[in-house]
């Protein structure tokens, strides 16, 4: 049972992160990227939990996230980067400092005061130490490492090669798997800043490096007890199959896979301006992982099992996304107001996974540059739904058609909206983000808006309300009569979405 257990350990791969024996391979370019987006998310997870007077952290939504990681460590959380032990407190349960739990924490290289914390070397270099004599300084402990870690004049390359040392393998591992556990545990796998880290390490898998099947965690040694890391993926389908006959009541279910996509770009951009219908109402693929390519000014959107190797990887195309760049009318000049943050940005994407009809609408994003849960985000679903979206190249045009057959051009080198159906304004980067405004890009085509606005939550899933827009009529509806619990759209045509809106709305809207 031992063995099987392994084995189907090895089945899992992490969605999340990459283990050390994958990280080593990528390109010192790839090294730099993987370690900037996973800093940011452990960022974005310190910001979450604020320290008390006593040098813990409260653990809020994320007590649920990573309530079962690392079972055999005890390791449950985050503290300022490195994983760490709740402990409980009357009735609350905090995060303790990785100096009560961490053995590598202690045996770590770098030597602060007593008032202080080791920043972690895997993300920030050695030597380094934050304040955390106060709350305050505690609760910018993360913030502190990056401010300092810039400072010493060691960049992330630098970083990438030194954890690329086989001695660094144990600590490289125990810190992203701890990272792999928060994202896979309980319903946060859907939220803004899990699904982002996720579609981001997707595009690490989509590489062709043969990046290996060993499990974050899983040490060389033990994946030599099954054999190469090349193999393991072979070994375990051929060890399952003679198991099988052992297991009681055992069925097996044969399922025919979808029609291969072999270019997403070539199958995505048609060159044909006619309309192509949707071929499907949701998605036919267990395709819950994401994948982008870049392609002249945009990017192209993938998805894929997530369980499939590279080498035997469908996938299937997911629309298009648009990122705001240099020479951005309205956006290139902002400042972010956080510290130590990122260039605050616009994200367009005209969204439509394994081309579904119930999965293609815009998704918006207004970001000020700082956590991902600051981020302002919009979810506009278009009636009528006549065309799976394309896009083509113009010149310096890209011309993007949406569902309605409406189309928009956009800016190729900053993917600022030059005109059509969708127009755009200025970014709201108020100090309160309770108070910004949702992205500022408006739907003013003749067909029918259905938007969700939310600042935190998959608008389908977090918001109230949807509001309803045509030409002049305007109307709010309660989100639960469109969507379900998950965010799904409950309808499956256009007339039904169309006859569901209607009954909630004093304006009748018309396709």
């Amino acid at each position: 049972m031992k063995y099987l257990v392994f084995l189907l350990l090895l089945l899992s791969l992490p969605a999340w992160s990459l283990t050390h024996h994958q990280f080593v391979k990528l390109t010192k370019t790839q090294k730099v990227e993987y370690l900037s987006i996973h800093i940011k998310f452990l960022k974005d997870v310190h910001s979450a939990t604020p320290t008390d007077v006593v040098g813990k952290i409260h653990l809020n939504d994320w007590t649920e996230l990573i309530a079962k990681a690392y079972a055999d460590t005890g390791f449950d959380c985050f503290y300022a980067g490195w994983p760490s032990k709740t402990v409980t407190s009357g009735e609350r349960k905090l995060c303790s400092s990785p100096a009560n739990h961490n053995p590598n924490y202690g045996s770590s290289e770098t030597t602060c005061a007593s008032n202080e914390l080791k920043c972690q070397p895997l993300l920030f270099g050695a030597q380094l130490c934050a304040k955390a004599s106060t709350p305050t300084e505690r609760n910018s402990a993360f913030a502190q490492c990056e401010s300092q870690s810039r400072a010493s004049g060691k960049t992330l390359e630098q970083i990438a090669a030194d954890i690329s040392s086989p001695d660094k393998g144990q600590q490289f591992n125990e810190l992203f798997a701890l990272v792999d556990e928060i994202c896979e545990t309980g319903m946060q796998a859907t939220k803004p800043m899990c699904s982002s880290l996720k579609q981001k390490v997707a595009a690490f898998r989509a590489l062709n490096l043969n990046l290996g099947n060993s499990p974050a965690g899983v040490s060389r040694e033990l994946v030599g007890v099954i054999g190469s890391v090349n193999d393991i993926s072979a070994t375990v389908n051929s060890t399952l199959t003679s198991l099988t006959n052992c297991l009681p009541n055992t069925t097996t279910t044969t399922v025919t896979p979808p029609l291969r996509i072999p270019d997403p770009i070539l199958n995505q951009i048609s060159r044909d301006p006619s309309s192509t219908p949707f071929p499907r109402i949701t998605r036919e693929v267990d395709a819950r992982c994401g994948s982008s390519r870049s392609a002249n000014g945009y990017s192209v959107l993938s998805v894929f099992n997530c369980a499939q190797s590279n080498n035997d990887r469908s996938d299937y195309p997911a629309g298009f996304s648009f990122r705001s760049g240099d020479g951005h009318p309205l956006i290139d000049h902002l400042v972010s107001p956080y510290e130590d943050s990122g260039k605050p940005y616009r994200g367009i994407e005209m969204e439509s996974a394994n081309h579904a009809l119930n999965e293609t609408f815009l998704s918006l994003i207004d970001s000020a540059g700082g956590p991902d849960s600051h981020d302002v985000k919009s979810m506009v679903f278009l009636l009528p739904r006549r065309t799976v979206p394309r896009v083509e190249n113009i010149g310096e045009v890209i011309r993007m058609t949406l569902p309605t057959g409406e189309t928009v051009d956009l800016d190729r080198r900053s993917n600022a909206i030059l005109g059509g159906a969708l127009r755009e304004g200025p970014q709201d980067l108020n100090t309160n983000r309770h108070q910004r405004t949702p992205p500022n890009v408006h739907y003013q085509g003749t067909g029918i808006s259905v938007r969700l606005d939310h600042r935190y939550e998959y608008p389908t899933q977090g918001a109230a309300e949807a509001i309803v827009t045509q030409g002049t009529k305007r109307c709010r509806v309660p989100r639960p009569r469109l969507f379900d619990a998950e965010g799904d759209l409950i309808s499956r045509s256009d007339t039904e979405f169309l006859a569901a809106i209607n009954r909630a709305c004093q304006n009748q809207f018309s396709l």
